[in-house]
């Protein structure tokens, strides 16, 4: 895990202080010193709030890298999307009927 220096480079990118950080997330500035400076995280649902006030994965905040499984799903949602146009080229008719309850 390379938490810490993925913390500051991304405080750096975003510009963010650790005290803006720090009241967007919830977690408190010493904890976030303590990430930077190598302490070891003891708090996911802190980690989960960091990444989104960061706009990244969690995979990406402690990894510096695309999350793999993210990246295999989007592959097959891609190829699922083509086989759909594959099978509504052409012309297509709707029938919309309304349904007595």
């Amino acid at each position: 895990m390379h938490l810490d220096k993925n913390l500051s480079k991304l405080c750096k990118e975003r510009q963010f202080t650790i005290a803006e950080l720090a009241r967007q997330s919830g977690v408190s500035k010493s904890t976030l010193h303590g990430w930077m400076n190598g302490v070891k995280v003891h708090n996911l649902d802190h980690l989960r709030s960091l990444a989104s006030v960061l706009q990244i994965s969690l995979y990406r905040l402690l990894f510096d890298e695309d999350d793999p499984f993210s990246y295999a799903h989007k592959k097959v949602k891609e190829a699922e999307l083509e086989g759909i146009e594959e099978i509504f080229r052409g012309d297509i008719r709707v029938l919309v009927q309304r349904i007595k309850r």
